[in-house]
């Protein structure tokens, strides 16, 4: 066999051996358009995959957030509740030191100008209990007035 100088590829021309000898294939635009489709399907598949990895690492932490957001509306729950409970004693205790001083002022013989208040309570006898700012003693104060 005798050995030819190689030859310059011509720049859309290659040279394929095979067993029936040198083929000249050539390669119009056409190759070019099925590499770009190709190139996009894969580069779209990749990106389609690791934006998949993103949304689910995103519902994640969502559904994270969901979770502690959830603990912290039911801690708030059990703290208003726990809250009412104490306000509500709070009023029943101090009912009964209101009663307790009162019938200590009352057995010990102090001055009842203090228990007017509370007389007008038990009694219902608006007529000892001086009116607000002058106002009638059968009338309710008025909204705009302080007690």
């Amino acid at each position: 066999m005798v050995k030819r100088p190689p030859r310059a590829v011509e720049p859309r021309r290659l040279l394929h051996t095979s067993l029936r000898g040198v083929v000249r294939m050539e390669f119009g635009p056409e190759i070019s358009l099925v590499a770009l489709f190709i190139g996009l399907v894969i580069g779209g598949a990749i990106g389609f995959l690791v934006g998949r990895a993103g949304v689910s690492r995103q519902r994640q932490a969502v559904d994270e957030h969901a979770k502690a957001q959830a603990d912290l509306q039911r801690d708030v729950e059990t703290h208003l509740r726990e809250t009412a409970g104490l306000m509500d004693r709070l009023a029943a205790d101090y009912q009964d030191m209101y009663a307790h001083l009162a019938a200590g002022a009352r057995r010990f013989g102090v001055s009842e100008a203090p228990l007017d208040r509370g007389r007008a309570l038990s009694d219902q006898s608006v007529a000892a209990e001086p009116a607000p700012h002058g106002a009638a003693p059968d009338q309710p104060p008025r909204r705009d007035e302080p007690v």
